[in-house]
């Protein structure tokens, strides 16, 4: 099959808030003071591990950690009567509302048993934000010194990667710009240009 599969990089089609129009979005978050604000955004089903995550995040104090769970789904009402007070449940959200739960955080995190790839990586990603996505999802690919690839069964591994953005947060400036770095690799017009020359050999 050598030379018959082209792998494309998966792609998100991201858009910049106003407000960020020239500014960058590391330097706006590593002036703000307080907990880390972790963020997980999706589709609340069992599969996307929150309970896991929730149940990690009880180890912190909202003096250190504030979590904010962004979705709908079969699981939330069950998610939201075991939560700690350090854990915020919001609605789906689309469009600007969306991006603007990626700037308000400091650390996206992806705790998922099944998923093909997951693009609110890719969107975290472009904002600037450190990842600790699952090794159960195919985003861990661009997970390459921009935050932690974690096991989703490993509540310590997930405990120790949440603690190192506790107690260093220039690493959360660090990480977030390599993200940025990254991200630019998978954009729409990066996978389109790529999709063209891999047209382009083939009629060769």
């Amino acid at each position: 099959t050598s030379g018959k599969i082209d792998i494309i990089k998966q792609a998100a089609r991201i858009n910049m808030l106003p407000e960020l129009k020239g500014a960058d979005p590391v330097e706006h978050r590593g002036r703000r003071k307080g907990p880390l604000r972790v963020l997980s955004l999706g589709y609340l089903r069992s599969e996307k591990n929150n309970g896991f995550l929730i149940d990690v995040c009880r180890r912190f104090t909202k003096d250190t950690l504030m979590l904010t769970i962004v979705g709908d789904g079969p699981e939330k009402e069950r998610l939201q009567c075991d939560a700690p007070d350090n854990v915020v449940f919001k609605e789906y959200l689309q469009g600007e509302d969306k991006f603007r739960e990626y700037l308000a955080a400091d650390v996206f995190v992806l705790p998922t048993i099944r998923d093909p790839w997951a693009l609110t990586v890719n969107e975290a990603m472009a904002y600037g934000l450190p990842v600790i996505c699952s090794r159960r999802a195919g985003a861990r690919d661009i997970v390459t010194g921009n935050g932690y690839v974690i096991d989703p069964y490993n509540a310590d591994e997930l405990y120790r990667a949440l603690d190192a953005f506790v107690q260093d947060r220039n690493l959360v400036q660090l990480m977030g710009r390599r993200s940025i770095k990254i991200s630019e690799e998978y954009s729409i017009e990066k996978s389109a240009q790529q999709i063209a020359e891999i047209i382009l050999k083939k009629d060769d």
